[in-house]
């Protein structure tokens, strides 16, 4: 797998995280200097970090950190916050359940993930519809892509696709991977929050 293309999308999914998160860094230390200018309470900066838990380990995280804040002790502003705070972990639970956001990211972003692939468009059959196929150096990958988890059920899947329509090689999208897949079979991490 070493000379493989896809040998390089980790590195790429690790410096787009890193990047993601040292802007997600700057945001909460800007929110923390405003809170901690107007004389505010430590709670503006939990509530922050708490926002960032949810970006970083996932939102059901984020929601345990906000259950244990006993509202009582928030002054108005930090109350705000507080709102605002739920605001973005509700937004990151609709995009942690939306496949399209993860399909989208990976073919408007293909290159990036997978240099040198492109989409193509092929005439599918209704019961063999994977989310896409790529080319790659004159060979052609089914893409079959999960919203949260690539398991053994999605493997199945897409190697159903690639003997129907006779692919040597597909390509497994999601955030996580829960199999151990064959020589045959990429797996591209693409989550929707990253």
């Amino acid at each position: 797998m070493k000379d493989s293309p896809f040998a390089y999308s980790g590195l790429h999914q690790q410096s787009l995280t890193k990047s993601t998160d040292m802007e997600f860094e700057m945001a909460i230390q800007s929110l923390t200097e405003v809170t901690n200018n107007r004389n505010q309470t430590m709670s503006s900066r939990e509530i922050a970090e708490i926002c960032h838990i949810a970006f970083s380990e996932g939102w059901h995280e984020g929601i345990k950190r906000l259950n244990s804040i006993d509202l009582s002790t928030l002054d108005e502003p930090n109350t705000h916050l507080f709102n605002a705070a739920l605001g973005y972990i509700g937004e990151l639970i609709e995009l942690s359940n939306n496949e399209a956001v993860i399909q989208n990211k990976f073919f408007d972003k293909l290159d990036f993930y997978i240099q040198g692939a492109k989409k193509i468009d092929i005439k599918m059959d209704k019961e063999h519809k994977p989310d896409g196929f790529v080319v790659l150096d004159n060979e052609i990958y089914p893409v079959e892509v999960k919203k949260n988890t690539f398991d053994i059920n999605a493997l199945k899947q897409l190697t159903r696709y690639m003997r129907y329509y006779k692919c040597k090689k597909g390509i497994a999208v999601a955030p996580y991977l829960s199999c151990c897949l064959p020589d045959d079979v990429s797996f591209v991490p693409v989550s929707c929050v990253s």
